[in-house]
């Protein structure tokens, strides 16, 4: 039987190979089908369709199955049922497939790179609405799968020891997708701006480009967008907040961050614990550093998302300096990979202010009459043996007192140490007072003396 002759197992069920797909294709541009369409052209659909095929023929087609698909690819385009350029645009998407399933990325992704190029043309030239707007949902697609196909590649291009380019080439592609959907005067092809600067902003994180994300975010405020909630699906707008939310973290700026990544947790749907906990890992950092700590029915409903934070919580509401610095190198690695490792840091200060407080409020019990003068040795000492705290913490109970012991003479808090710590605290407004560097005291406020971080920040 040849390879365009009828197969009644599979034409029956309708369910399978390249001639099967091609003519559900070809009916959905017909019927200006968009969301079949969208589910036509994605790439897992094209590679579950000649998955069925390659599983009918292995006892027939033997080690030349691919290349049989790969014909009748080919062919299913020359017979003609699709209208041009979808023709195109099938074969290439097809082909990416069948070099899916060979596992050669590097193939996959330009196979889709084609098919996505000549699909934007035909996207470009589309002015009338009717004609744009069932077309959306596919071009969404198509950018997706060609941001994931480039990804694979290459991961696959940097295991064999070749330079990974395709990604880079996969983030120009889509530009120009952007710039087909966004310099236009026709507001249905705009429908499509938002879900491909989610991708674009996927694509530069994964390139340390960050530089490039501000053009998006500048081009999305500008007043030739479509307006941002009414216009777009709420998974888009959720995706675009975090992105932009991440951006402000690296920015340091923390209550830009903060109304991002909150605005992207609170409107997650319930069931995407995933997503919320992606929210987490930069929600948490960005609101200690504001001078909020998640409470006690956060920590429980989202208990292993945020089993990280649980020391770092800790060490800030309690001022344990070396409870900080032994969650920081137990979780180094995951904190660098994360970003969010230099925003833990500066909880160091922090750490230090809630002791410092802690410990004028043992001076004002010791002397009252100089409860607002707290010495520098006084605060040294403190910080030896809240520093020397994460040495014992894991130590077994026969050798703790030692341990604590040692650890404590071995912690190096001089007092021009604690000196520069207080003052950098009291120049950020964290502390109200000054220093008397000729008596080594501290000598603060008497009204406010710390005022709320959230305040000062």
């Amino acid at each position: 039987m040849t390879t365009m002759e009828r197969d009644d197992d599979v034409n029956d069920n309708n369910n399978g190979g390249a001639q099967s797909h091609a003519q559900k294709f070809a009916s959905a541009i017909a019927g200006r089908r968009g969301a079949e369409l969208a589910t036509l052209a994605s790439l897992d659909c094209a590679a579950k369709n000649i998955e069925k095929r390659q599983n009918h023929h292995h006892h027939r087609g033997g080690e030349t199955m691919v290349l049989v698909e790969e014909n009748e690819v080919r062919e299913c385009t020359r017979r003609g049922w699709l209208p041009k350029p979808f023709d195109e645009v099938w074969e290439k998407l097809m082909l990416s497939a069948l070099e899916l399933k060979r596992n050669q990325f590097e193939k996959c992704y330009d196979y889709h790179n084609e098919a996505l190029a000549c699909f934007i043309k035909d996207f470009k030239g589309r002015e009338e609405p009717e004609d744009v707007v069932w077309t959306i949902e596919t071009m969404k697609r198509m950018t997706r799968d060609s941001r994931l196909c480039a990804e694979k590649a290459d991961k696959h291009s940097r295991k064999v020891g070749k330079k990974a380019t395709r990604l880079e080439t996969c983030g120009a592609q889509l530009m120009q997708a952007y710039r087909c959907s966004s310099q236009t005067s026709t507001r249905e092809k705009k429908l499509a701006q938002l879900k491909i600067v989610n991708e674009l902003f996927k694509i530069y994180f994964e390139l340390n480009a960050l530089h490039l994300c501000k053009n998006l975010i500048n081009a999305v405020n500008l007043p030739t967008f479509l307006p941002f909630e009414e216009s777009f699906p709420s998974s888009e707008k959720v995706t675009y907040h975090f992105y932009v939310g991440r951006l402000a973290v690296f920015d340091d700026d923390y209550e830009g961050a903060s109304e991002h990544l909150k605005y992207a947790f609170e409107r997650c749907p319930r069931g995407s614990s995933n997503n919320k906990t992606a929210c987490l890992k930069y929600l948490v950092p960005v609101m200690l550093n504001l001078g909020f700590v998640p409470s006690k029915k956060l920590f429980t409903k989202y208990k292993e998302a945020l089993k990280p934070y649980e020391e770092v919580c800790e060490s800030v509401k309690t001022g344990k300096l070396g409870v900080l610095e032994q969650a920081l190198e137990r979780r180094k690695a995951r904190f660098v990979r994360e970003g969010t490792y230099l925003v833990f840091e500066k909880l160091r200060l922090y750490c230090l202010r809630t002791l410092f407080k802690r410990t004028s409020e043992i001076q004002k019990e010791l002397e009252p009459e100089k409860g607002n003068q707290v010495k520098l040795e006084m605060l040294s000492k403190a910080c030896k043996i809240a520093a020397a705290t994460k040495n014992q913490r894991h130590a077994s109970n026969t050798t703790n007192n030692t341990n604590y012991s040692n650890a404590i003479n071995n912690t190096d808090f001089d007092l021009d140490e604690v000196e520069c710590g207080v003052s950098e605290l009291i120049h950020r407004n964290l502390v109200k007072g000054y220093v008397s560097h000729k008596n080594r005291v501290v000598v603060l406020s008497k009204i406010d003396a710390f005022p709320k971080i959230s305040d000062v920040v």
